[in-house]
């Protein structure tokens, strides 16, 4: 489970914990089970994802517009929902990661800046949450840019 608009399920390899929270904006992130095939982690998502949301109100998470939830608590709903077959690779021990990003300020209005259209700009950087670079007056999706080569001046 992760915190970053809201509390949300997702699928992440062991080994990309914590990069897939940081990379989602997560505030928090706690490891609900430990699978030894994908195909269960699929199936547990599907179950749980009629009561869990899976996708990020990515307006949300840049400012930072979340309520504090107690990730324990959602855990042990999450739990409920999983097919009795596989309750067993639960996990009832982790603990709840808390991530900070560096951001002094946000946008009032966020806007997305798309690079190909307007390929350079002036503007000053005030954070970086997620894939998302955060401006005085828009954001940019790293994510979409992979690939490009971009030049900052200080």
């Amino acid at each position: 489970l992760s915190l970053t608009s809201g509390v949300k399920v997702g699928i992440t390899r062991h080994y990309n914990i914590p990069n897939r929270w940081i990379d989602q904006g997560a505030l928090k992130g706690l490891i609900i089970a430990r699978v030894p095939e994908r195909i269960l982690s699929g199936q547990i998502e599907v179950a749980i994802a009629k009561e869990f949301a899976d996708k990020t109100n990515w307006r949300k998470m840049l400012k930072g517009e979340v309520e504090d939830v107690d990730l324990l608590s959602y855990r042990d709903k999450a739990h409920t929902l999983f097919p009795s077959e596989l309750k067993k690779y639960a996990v009832v021990d982790a603990q709840v990661e808390e991530l900070v990003y560096p951001v002094m300020s946000v946008p009032e209005k966020i806007v997305s800046h798309n690079l190909d259209k307007i390929p350079e700009f002036t503007d000053r950087l005030t954070g970086i949450k997620g894939q998302y670079l955060i401006f005085e007056n828009r954001v940019i999706n790293l994510r979409k840019y992979a690939g490009y080569h971009l030049e900052f001046d200080g």
